[in-house]
């Protein structure tokens, strides 16, 4: 059986992050190792959450893992409460990467043109190096405009709002770790003429308004309950 090592906050509320991928990626028939970075009574959007740090704890679960002997299919991560969790990752990734391991970084760090609370200009940074370390990137469309941008601010400036991140900006911090490329699709190409049915599909940063913070598969705020504020969806 494969196994699936993701490394994300607990919100108590929120439909977001470990409540939501351990039930989804368990469910696909895949085990489901899990790091908790965090534990907040909810996710980011609520008011007077609380935040228990769990950075202490994570070399210790990691140590003993190894000394087990454990080895991971992929790694997932998610939201990181610092910078020193995101260095800590870096490290669990360096530690038990093997070369099939599928690396997904979910930069979890912001959302309608700004940062979550409790994130400082300099997260950017360091969740940049982490993404470098990625097969695959998901951020939503204001991550990706920060991951693209060199201003040092927690707000998006005016520039950035309305062109949040060509590829062409986020080759320096999402450098792939392979020459391999697909093969480019020329004016004649077959699939430009493909139906939408047999279309494959393709990956972008999703608009702000159609994420919030989770593990889970997309969903919109009219699927949250009425009082719920709505956060990014984080795929497992």
């Amino acid at each position: 059986m494969k196994r699936v090592l993701t490394i994300q906050d607990i919100s108590g509320i929120g439909k977001c992050s470990l409540t939501e991928a351990l039930p989804i990626i368990s469910a696909a028939g895949i085990e489901c190792a899990v790091l908790p970075t965090t534990v907040l009574s909810t996710h980011t959007a609520f008011e007077g959450f609380t935040f228990h740090d769990l950075t202490d704890d994570m070399p210790g679960i990691a140590d003993h893992w190894a000394a087990l002997g454990m080895e991971f299919s992929s790694i997932y991560t998610g939201y990181l409460g610092s910078i020193r969790q995101v260095e800590l990752v870096e490290k669990t990734i360096d530690r038990f990467r093997k070369e099939d391991t599928l690396v997904v970084v979910d930069p979890a760090m912001a959302d309608n043109g700004k940062l979550y609370a409790g994130f400082a200009p300099e997260f950017v940074g360091a969740m940049k190096g982490l993404c470098a370390k990625a097969d695959v990137v998901v951020p939503n469309i204001t991550e990706a405009a920060f991951l693209g941008s060199s201003e040092n601010s927690p707000t998006l400036g005016p520039a950035m709002r309305s062109s949040p991140a060509s590829p062409s900006r986020m080759t320096n911090w999402a450098a792939p770790r392979t020459t391999r490329r697909p093969a480019p699709i020329s004016p004649t190409s077959p699939t430009r003429n493909r139906s939408p049915s047999t279309a494959p599909a393709t990956c972008s940063p999703r608009p702000s308004s159609a994420r919030s913070k989770t593990g889970s598969p997309s969903r919109t705020a009219s699927a949250s309950p009425p009082n719920t504020p709505s956060r990014r969806c984080r795929r497992p």
